[in-house]
Order: structure tokens, then sequence, then C-alpha cells
């Protein structure tokens, strides 16, 4: 469960009343709170009043997938959810549940979204507002509900996205090298001023990370930290993402809708890959800059906000302006205090901390013991280069533990996966996935293999019924019994790992 992530060993920051308080909120709340695994979409757990509510026991509705308890309004609520996940606030939405009987109950919501080791979950708050809407006066007293409970919910949120953070807080930057010393020296020096920073390195040295901890040391903590992945943004909506729309703008605008930068608000933007930001956007980015003013989309109301800058790029952004691609005045107003992250290769003394964090949290999300790093694997791994850095050391220490055999870390095989994809057809399917290439015909039979022991995996090698793999993938429990047979899946033995 995400509430036990931080194991005792790891140290939480956490005072033991602190925590108490904590799970005393979890369990004793009198609304349901749901915690959801966003990418997979699923509940990871939720506490006693949410299994009351809906009338599910606790050990069934972990692992349940969030369509489940949405059947009949699944649209609106990943909407809801992906604003929450986009902006990281938490929003009031009102939508419709089913319970294990299959009653209707309206229910009003607040989301916030909490980022885990690069794992997006999000922690929502519902408060069943009645079984019906049969009347205007029914829906005129669920309305009035919601604005009355209001401030009871901002509250409760942001007091469990508060403890929360401090329970994550040891989850940041790991090593001690002199390089990263420096580093950090200087986030503790530019944190508690409102200068615009810009942060460079490599791909994969963890430049967000750095922002992250420039934002958390700063004076705008309590605010939020709004990401834009620039590469991300098709460029005819870039100026819309960051400033917003009026309704009927364009085509499309069907509502207003808030940007960026206005999110941002008394917080902090992050700008990831700032040197894909078109030329055309870059003045007006500028112009918030300079006069902490901008105009959303398809409106002349000057709108003013107070919102610092992070920036980062693995470009050379001096280059860059050289040749045109980016304004020489925007690229000093982001620049007045750069933080350059050094590749791994510069701070090996820090990847025998990176091997162990990474072999012991995925050896959690696997389900499985950590196995032992030996000397000559930590050797081998501190004279490799480590061209994608952190996050290639993330993906080597995952392949070593999806091959392992008998508990052994099987290094070797993870440090070359193309050497061993007939072997394990999961490594060889991950490994195209990384390359964006064409999937051929026996890969997409791989990919598919995968994706279905994956699924075995996570519901425990059960096939039929609520949370078991049939539910999971979406699909007839006869069906995947065939399909298991026509890849030869079969269940492992006791002794398997």
């Amino acid at each position: 469960m995400l509430r036990e992530a931080v194991a005792p060993e790891t140290g939480s920051p956490l005072a033991n009343g602190q925590r108490v308080a904590f799970d005393l909120f979890f369990e004793k709340a009198c609304d349901a709170i749901f915690i959801i695994d966003r990418a997979r979409e699923r509940i990871v757990d939720a506490n006693p009043k949410a299994c009351q509510i809906f009338g599910y026991e606790r050990t069934e509705i972990r692992r349940t997938p969030i369509s489940v308890i949405h059947p009949d309004d699944m649209e609106h609520f990943l909407e809801f959810a992906d604003n929450a996940r986009r902006f990281g606030r938490g929003l009031h939405d009102e939508l419709c549940c089913r319970t294990r009987s299959g009653i209707r109950v309206p229910v009003e919501m607040s989301a916030s979204a909490i980022d885990l080791d690069d794992e997006s979950y999000l922690f929502v708050i519902a408060r069943a507002l009645g079984t019906g809407r049969e009347t205007d006066g029914r829906q005129r007293t669920a309305i009035d509900r919601l604005a009355k409970h209001r401030d009871e919910l901002r509250w409760e949120r942001d007091y469990l996205r508060e403890e929360v953070r401090e329970r994550l807080h040891f989850a940041g930057i790991i090593g001690s090298s002199p390089a990263l010393m420096r580093v950090l020296s200087r986030v503790e020096a530019v944190a508690r001023t409102d200068a615009n920073v810009l942060v460079l390195g490599e791909s994969g040295v963890g430049k967000e990370l750095v922002a992250r901890a420039i934002h958390e040391r700063s004076a705008r903590s309590d605010q939020s930290l709004v990401k834009v992945n620039c590469p991300s943004v098709p460029h005819e909506l870039f100026e819309s993402e960051f400033f917003g729309h009026a309704k009927g703008a364009f085509t499309g605008a069907y509502r207003e809708r808030v940007g960026r930068c206005e999110l941002a608000d008394r917080g902090t933007l992050f700008l990831d890959e700032v040197g894909e930001i078109p030329l055309d956007l870059q003045a007006k980015l500028l112009q918030l800059l300079q006069d902490r003013q901008f105009c959303r989309v398809g409106e002349d109301r000057t709108r003013s906000v107070d919102v610092r800058v992070i920036a980062a790029t693995n470009r050379n952004l001096l280059q860059e302006v050289r040749q045109h691609r980016f304004r020489e005045d925007l690229y000093y107003r982001l620049s007045v205090f750069p933080i350059e992250v050094p590749p791994v290769r510069a701070r090996r003394g820090d990847i025998p901390l990176l091997v162990d964090h990474f072999v012991r949290k995925l050896s959690n999300e696997l389900g499985r013991p950590a196995p032992p790093v030996v000397k000559a694997d930590v050797t081998r791994l501190r004279e490799y280069d480590w061209p994608g850095n952190v996050r290639e050391i993330q993906n080597v220490i995952e392949r070593a533990l999806i091959v392992a055999r008998g508990g052994d870390l099987r290094l070797t095989v993870a440090l070359s996966p193309q050497a061993d994809a007939d072997a394990d057809p999961e490594v060889a399917v991950a490994s195209a996935l990384r390359e964006h290439r064409c999937l051929k015909e026996d890969e997409m039979r791989r990919l598919q293999r995968a994706n279905i022991i994956a699924a075995l995996r996570i519901a425990k090698w059960q096939i039929s019924g609520t949370g078991a793999a049939a539910d999971l993938l979406g699909i007839n429990a006869s069906t995947l019994a065939g399909r298991m047979k026509s890849l030869d899946i079969k269940k492992p033995g006791p002794d398997a790992r």
C-alpha cells in the first residue's frame, strides 16, 4: 500500500506522533478516502468509510479497477483525475459512483496528485450526497451541501497533502559525492530568493528533482509547483497550455480554461526542456517574466500573476541562441542563477547508493525480497559510463530484477538486454519500446505475453473474479485462459519468484 511505502528502515522524517495522527486521520475520517494509481487506473487503498459506503471488504477493494466504482461516469472521472494529475491541485467536482450492490451514489470529490518515485497517485476524498436525483429540490439540496462543505474538504485535502509530502520527503536526491554537494549548496543558496533558475544537465540526471528541491525550500512551498513538459505540448496548443483560453476562442474551446501560468500564481512554474518552446511563443513568455502579465487566448483582459520560473534543459541554449533557435533576451531572463547537474559518470561514488535505493524500491513493487548486490557487481556498475544517467540505472536494475533467477541479480544480462532478448521476451519488448521503433508480429506476441504475465502477477495468478487478471485486462476469464494456452503461459511453481 502507498501509505506503507515508507518502510521503517528508511528513516522517515515524521515523528511518531505525526505518523499516528496521519494514520488516525486516514482510518477514522468521516468521508471516503481513496488512494488511486493513476497510470493503472486502479484503487491502491481505501479507508474504512469508503468500504462502508460502497459495500466492499478492504482486501477486496485494493487493486480494484476504478471503472468498477465509476462504470457509468468513467469519462467524466478520467477528465477529473487528469486535471488533478496535470495541475497538482485538489479540484472539486461531482460524480456518480456505484456501490457493490449496484446502487448509484452521487458524491462530491476533492483530488490531489502526489508523485512517489516516478509513479503518479491520486488522493481522493469523496463525500456521499445521496442516492438519487429525482427532483429539483434534491438537486438543490446537493448543491447547497457541496457549497457548505467545500471549506471542510479543502482543509482535509491540504492536511493530507502536507502529511504525505512530509512522508515522501526522504525520497529525493540521493548521493553524497562532492559534485552533488556543490549542486545542493547552490540549491540552498537560491531557494529562499525569487530568482529565476536555469537547471542544466544531460537527460536523466534528475533536473526535475533539483527544481522540486528549490521549490520545497522556498517561501512558495505552500503553493503549487506546476510543471510544463514542453516537448509533449503540440505547437498549436502551446499558448493555450501556458496562458489558458476563453470559451469559444477557437474550434473545440467549449469552455473557459485556466493556463499553467495562472495555476502557478504565488507558486513556481517549472518549464521542463524549455529549449523546445516555439520561437513565436518565446516572446510572450518573455513578457510574462518581465511584466508578470498575460492574456488568455481569445480574451482582451490583461491578468497579473506572481510566479517564479525554474527552467530545465539538456541543450546548449547559448548555441541555440547563436543559431537563432532561442531568443537571447529570454535566455538571460531565465538563467539568472544557472545550476548544472553533473552526470553520473562525474559522481561515481553515488552509484552504490543509487543502486541500493532502486533495488529496494523496485523489489518492493515487484513483490519480491530485495536480492543482495555483490561487490563485483558494484565495481562493474561504477566502471560503466551511464550515458542515460540515473534513469538508465533505474532501467538496468529493473531489467536485472525481471530476469532474476533464484534470487540472484543478473546485472550482466541487464547491461546487455539485447543479448538476452530471446531468452527474456519481457526485456526484448521493453527495449523495443524504449527505442520507439515499430514492433514486428513476434514482438507483439511477446508484448501480449508480457502484459498477461504482469496482470497475473498483480492478481497473484487468480484468473477470474473481481480484481483478478481477466478483470484487470478487461476480457473474459475463458478468453484469458485460451490466450495463456496459446502463449504457453503457466503458473510458476511454489519455489519460483
